[in-house]
């Protein structure tokens, strides 16, 4: 049973330690300390780790879409074991996947954008894996009208596991992935951005890698973490676009890590989660202000290569690899209101 401390007629909850989470609002003694304290909005995110609905397909690598956890899009994606592609587009609801209509091309690998009425799922390869000596990876891109997927101007540079994404189907942007040829020159860092009509190639990455995590919009992106290829190997450099060029940035706590998962509406507020050091799998979770790194509340199953999507506030972990050949359903819901906890000075 909870214990409270009387305070001028009102009745106040005691705490031995402050909270991981709470509301804005929250008023409380912290009896190990002996102060007052109150949970006010800004500040450092008290984030946590919710189970959401499973996809009705489990696969690894799909393409994102949507800004907050209650209208994710998920669209292609492989299996590792056996190696399949999938054309599947879920929509996430909050509580549950529903599948609408398949993108026209199947494929995994791919990255995506948008929103749930209108998205757009770039490159990809088709099963087998991308190690296959790179006949399978695509230059297609797809646009979603809500209802249906229509093919547009492919992409200039055909890859797999690039990194992108973008706030509408008509303005975002695909950098990095791997390419044909021998590691490390198929890991490129080539930028293009999409209009609505066509694609323009930038300036490339600082640091050409693939399996990247990313989140914002093609004038302010984060690609953060990612592979190297051969001998280079994993990397947690993080960099943000401006819209004109690429920019280094503090990197994660977290250390070198491939295929992590990214949400975030810009790049100066994103999360990044789960990824791989072979042969170890993660659910680290850090947040991006703009300026640093903060690591918060793990993920309960630890996976690499699944998709992210949403928001600081409020992001989704789709599917992914929880171990060797094991691709998964699994739906994990981010919350993460910033709050800070202030001392109230009593007399």
């Amino acid at each position: 049973m909870s214990e409270y401390k009387g305070i001028k007629g009102f009745q106040v909850q005691t705490r031995t330690e402050d909270p991981t989470d709470g509301i804005a609002g929250d008023f409380y003694y912290n009896s190990s300390t002996g102060r007052f304290r109150n949970i006010v909005s800004g500040g450092a995110p008290i984030a946590t780790w919710a189970s959401g609905g499973d996809l009705n397909q489990s696969r690894a690598q799909g393409g994102q879409a949507g800004s907050t956890l209650s209208a994710g899009q998920l669209s292609g994606g492989n299996a590792y074991s056996p190696g399949i592609s999938y054309g599947n587009t879920e929509q996430y609801n909050g509580t549950s996947w529903t599948e609408v209509n398949d993108i026209n091309t199947i494929r995994g690998y791919g990255t995506g954008g948008g929103t749930q009425s209108g998205a757009i799922y770039v490159s990809g390869t088709m099963a087998p894996s991308p190690g296959a000596g790179g006949t399978g990876r695509k230059t297609n891109v797809e646009t979603w009208d809500g209802s249906s997927w229509t093919e547009v101007a492919d992409v200039n540079t055909s890859c797999s596991q690039a990194g992108g994404n973008g706030a509408t189907s008509s303005a975002t942007m695909k950098y990095g992935g791997e390419t044909s040829g021998a590691s490390p020159t198929k890991n490129n860092g080539a930028t293009e951005l999409w209009n609505g009509s066509s694609w323009t190639e930038v300036a490339d990455l600082n640091t050409a890698r693939t399996q990247l995590a990313p989140f914002g919009t093609w004038t302010s992106q984060m690609a953060s973490s990612g592979y190297r290829g051969t001998p280079a190997g994993r990397t947690s450099d993080s960099e943000v676009w401006d819209g004109t060029s690429w920019t280094e940035v503090a990197e994660p706590n977290g250390g070198t890590i491939e295929g992590r998962m990214g949400a975030g509406v810009d790049s100066t507020s994103g999360v990044i989660f789960g990824g791989r050091a072979h042969p170890t799998y993660y659910a680290l979770t850090e947040i991006w202000d703009g300026t640093s790194w903060t690591e918060t509340a793990d993920m309960a199953t630890a996976r690499y290569n699944g998709t992210g999507m949403g928001s600081t506030a409020s992001a989704l972990a789709a599917g992914g690899v929880t171990s060797p050949g094991a691709t998964v359903a699994t739906t994990e819901e981010f919350f993460g209101a910033d709050f800070v906890i202030k001392t109230v000075t009593t007399s």
